[in-house]
């Protein structure tokens, strides 16, 4: 924890962490954080600052990032990226979290997303989008084998940009094989978008799924 401004350097640019632990939005935790052998591992940054990188993914177009809260991989490379941070309680809500926040255009599966993303985790080494958490009132409708599928969660990818999990609304109903599901995990909201309640192939086929009563079906 800081009680000062401090600029740190690390290769994304110039940054100062977070030192004013007063304001009721501002998460109760360290400032920096280090792997063992000294290596910068996170920093909760004292506002949303620009990395100075911009990634070669073709779904964020060469998009540059804010991020307020950032994590990194041993090599460097940033692991998650949260550009807003902020503490929801009775002081600070979702909404005032949301309106702060900066949106970004999102390329996927020949549609442009406009979303305000709480979370993106890129890969270690290709630095391609592995998952994204969406923002407070942020909602996407994702085309599949089966149908239009709206997320309020998020979704994970796979390398190549092909849908790998997906986090379904409520109520979201899905025919496989002449059964239905009701494919959904109460659990997934707010936690993270890595593994979500229903699973593809890289052809796009259902794998498996987990249901709104908790079961894990597998095709």
């Amino acid at each position: 924890m800081l009680k000062e401004a401090n600029e740190i350097k690390c290769k994304y640019g110039r940054f100062i962490p977070n030192y004013d632990f007063e304001s009721p939005r501002k998460k109760y935790r360290p400032s920096l954080e280090f792997f063992k052998n000294g290596q910068l591992y996170s920093m909760y940054l004292e506002k949303p600052y620009e990395m100075d990188i911009i990634y070669p993914d073709p779904i964020l177009n060469g998009q540059r990032f804010k991020g307020e809260m950032v994590t990194f991989y041993q090599n460097g490379n940033i692991k998650r990226l949260f550009p807003y941070y902020g503490k929801i309680s009775g002081y600070w809500s979702e909404e005032d979290e949301y309106d702060m926040a900066e949106y970004m255009h999102i390329n996927l599966w020949g549609e442009e997303y406009v979303v305000k993303p709480r979370c993106i985790f890129f890969d270690e080494n290709s630095r391609m989008i592995k998952s994204l958490i969406l923002g407070y009132r942020d909602e996407v409708v994702i085309p599949t084998k089966y149908g239009d599928i709206k997320t309020k969660v998020g979704f994970s990818l796979y390398e190549d940009g092909k849908l790998r999990t997906l986090e379904p609304v409520f109520g979201t109903k899905i025919q496989i094989n002449g059964k239905t599901y009701e494919p959904f995990d109460f659990y997934a909201t707010n936690i993270h978008a890595d593994n979500n309640s229903m699973w593809f192939d890289k052809e796009g086929n259902i794998i498996k799924l987990k249901t709104v009563r908790g079961e894990l079906v597998e095709f």
